[in-house]
């Protein structure tokens, strides 16, 4: 009886040494701060998701992944400065990280650095030149140079890449607005919106579209649409 307890107490004393070497594993530390930011993000809390983000790159600061899910908390968050950081941290630690790229082009371009934003798109389209989000960030450039056409030329190149991306379609039809190619512009938005029903931006737009043609009534039922999306 005495052995059996001896046993029992010694079984518990190893599981607790146990639990204290988990607890002080950094990357055991690291992965749950990131799993616990994710389950965050995938919840729509994204304040909380960056905070969870920000314990997991401080256990391990090389942790590009976790340096990424933190940018990307920080877009959701609109906190541009701190994104960029983030990404930047993140292609540092892994170029070959292509959608950190493909945000990072698309966040300069945002705030005007185009010439940053050509070495990222140059890079990408070097390296994935069959990447549908690639030729839409070039397409992004060559908008923010006001080069129109070619920039149709190069949404259209992502549509053709992977045409079941609602986001692209929306490019195209803003694009086709600032071309007068309004006709073009209300069947690529429609476009959009049969895609991803839940896309507040495509259906917006749709509404911005009908009012611009001072069709209100359908401008007023599709701003009501998007109210309950």
């Amino acid at each position: 009886m005495r052995n059996s307890s001896i046993c029992r107490l010694f079984l518990l004393l190893a599981l607790a040494a146990t639990f204290v070497a988990c607890s002080r594993d950094p990357n055991v530390r690291k992965q749950k701060y990131f799993e616990s930011g994710q389950r965050y993000f995938d919840k729509g809390k994204y304040r909380e998701a960056s905070i969870q983000f920000g314990n997991a790159v401080q256990v391990d600061p090389r942790f590009a992944q976790g340096h990424y899910r933190l940018a990307q908390s920080f877009l959701k968050l609109q906190q541009w400065t701190r994104a960029y950081q983030e990404l930047s941290r993140t292609v540092e630690l892994e170029p070959e990280n292509y959608q950190a790229r493909i945000d990072l082009a698309n966040l300069l371009i945002a705030g005007h650095d185009i010439k940053q934003a050509q070495e990222h798109t140059d890079f990408l389209l070097s390296k994935q030149p069959n990447d549908p989000q690639v030729h839409e960030a070039i397409a992004n450039l060559l908008s923010a140079r006001q080069d129109f056409p070619d920039a149709i030329k190069e949404i259209q190149k992502s549509i053709s890449l992977g045409p079941d991306r609602w986001e692209a379609y929306l490019n195209l039809a803003l694009l086709q607005m600032r071309t007068n190619q309004m006709d073009a512009a209300e069947s690529n938005l429609k476009k959009s919106v049969q895609l991803n029903p839940q896309a507040m931006n495509a259906q917006l737009a749709l509404g911005g579209y009908y009012q611009a043609r001072n069709r209100l009534p359908e401008a007023e039922q599709q701003y009501r649409h998007a109210i309950t999306v």
